[in-house]
C-alpha cells in the first residue's frame, strides 16, 4: 500500500493500518484441498493389477476469498478415462482445478495412493476378449 501527501509518517501509518484492518476482515482463508482426500472420480487401469483406481488430493489448497463468496469456488476434476501400465504411488493421475468468476485461482495434482502393478499376460488377455478380471 502507497499513501502519498500525509503530513506525517505517524499518520501515514495510522491510515494504511486501519485500511489492512478493514479490507482483511472482509477475506477469510478457505481450505479448499486437504493432502490425501480422495477424489470421487475414478480413473480406469487397462493394464493394471486392479480395475479402477480413485485418486486423492497431492497437496493442501488455501485461497482467500470474501467471506460471503465461499460458495462460489468451484472445483473441476481432470482426469483422463484411462491409463495404461503400472500405476507408482505418488504417480500424477490428473489435476484439480479451482475457479471463482470463471477464472482459475489455483490448481493442484491428483496422484495415485498406492503402487498398482501392470497385471500378468493372463489376465490382460482375458480382458482383451472382453471378460470382467
Amino acid at each position: 500500500m502507497v499513501v502519498m501527501g500525509s503530513p506525517s509518517g505517524k499518520a501515514r501509518d495510522s491510515f494504511a493500518m486501519e485500511k489492512f484492518r478493514k479490507y482483511f476482515a472482509e477475506y477469510t482463508a478457505v481450505g479448499l484441498a486437504k493432502k490425501g482426500d480422495p477424489v470421487d472420480k475414478e480413473v480406469v487401469l487397462e493394464d493394471g493389477k486392479y480395475r479402477k483406481l480413485k485418486g486423492v488430493v497431492g497437496s493442501d489448497f488455501t485461497f482467500p476469498v470474501l467471506k460471503g463468496r465461499k460458495k462460489e469456488v468451484k472445483k473441476v476434476v481432470n482426469l483422463p478415462a484411462s491409463v495404461k501400465g503400472e500405476v507408482k504411488e505418488g504417480q500424477k493421475l490428473g489435476e484439480m482445478v479451482f475457479q471463482l468468476d470463471n477464472e482459475v485461482i489455483g490448481k493442484i495434482d491428483i496422484v495415485s495412493p498406492v503402487y498398482v502393478p501392470k497385471a500378468n499376460l493372463f489376465t490382460r488377455m482375458i480382458r482383451k476378449v472382453g471378460l470382467n478380471l
